[in-house]
């Protein structure tokens, strides 16, 4: 299936004539023709911006404003945490699966029909450690331990 984009003309009066080749009949002075494929104006989005950053066990949570949607709907953002990414379609979007208290880099890109912007300037954070169990497992060690002293 071919797609086609209608042809938008506009007319900027007292520009520069138009040679009789473009012009037709219109005559000399009439004004200059301008035509565009529809759409033609539309580019990636523009950089998001990273306004802060949450730490969350195991993960980070981005807060970001859009850089400007380049004249199509933006239809995806994604964030980038040492090397770890989650997309979504508004702010702020969660990054799980980050070792704790590692400082990481973060990064947003926005995606619409024309391709994906530039990423943001980065932001460094570290997620939270997973809670270790260690007290638990030690006492029941512990408690184990015992129990088989007292069976002998």
């Amino acid at each position: 299936m071919s797609s086609w984009k209608p042809l938008i003309l506009s007319f900027a009066l007292g520009a520069l004539p138009l040679s009789q080749a473009h012009a037709g009949n219109w005559g000399e002075n009439w004004g200059t023709l301008v035509w565009s494929a529809a759409g033609g104006g539309i580019t990636v989005p523009a950089a998001p911006t990273i306004t802060s950053i949450e730490p969350t066990i195991g993960g980070l949570t981005v807060f970001f404003t859009s850089g400007g949607d380049g004249g199509a709907d933006i239809t995806e953002f994604t964030v980038t945490c040492g090397g770890v990414s989650a997309s979504g379609s508004s702010s702020p979007i969660t990054v799980d699966g980050l070792d704790g208290n590692t400082d990481v880099s973060c990064s947003v890109t926005a995606t619409n029909s024309q391709g994906t912007s530039t990423a943001s300037a980065s932001q460094s954070a570290a997620a939270l450690a997973i809670p270790r169990l260690n007290l638990i497992i030690i006492k029941a060690a512990k408690d184990a331990q015992d129990a088989a002293q007292q069976n002998q």
